[in-house]
């Protein structure tokens, strides 16, 4: 399964990071106060993480196990788990929140998947 504990963090954190760096971007052309960016970027920074550790541990590594274990891991089958979810949640809730949530977890797993075998690739070269 690779090392899956630091592969998560680092996912998390960096498209934290790089959504955080958008509403920044996006409360200057807006023009926010200073107190409404601190309050939403609070807001969204609490919820940001709660629904990417409460979606990892509830579908991504359980997920992440039966693709490694029945799979040879590639990419494709963390991506095309992606587009099935976006497609059911694009299907009970409107289009503009599934592309949303949904390139926000495609951007994780594929830095998952990079992350978590990133060791285990470099074994695998050195060992030819």
């Amino acid at each position: 399964m690779g090392n899956w504990d630091h592969a998560l963090i680092k996912s998390i954190i960096f498209v934290g990071l790089g959504s955080t760096l958008y509403l920044l971007v996006m409360a200057f052309i807006d023009s926010y106060e200073p107190h409404e960016f601190a309050l939403v970027l609070v807001l969204y920074g609490t919820g940001y993480l709660f629904i990417s550790f409460v979606g990892w541990v509830l579908i991504g590594l359980p997920t992440h196990y039966v693709i490694s274990k029945y799979t040879n891991a590639a990419y494709f089958y963390y991506i095309a788990v992606i587009v099935v979810l976006t497609l059911i949640y694009w299907f009970f809730a409107n289009t503009g929140s599934a592309l949303f949530f949904g390139s926000f977890a495609v951007i994780q797993a594929l830095l998952f998947r990079y992350y978590v075998y990133k060791k285990h690739n470099k074994n695998l070269k050195r060992d030819c």
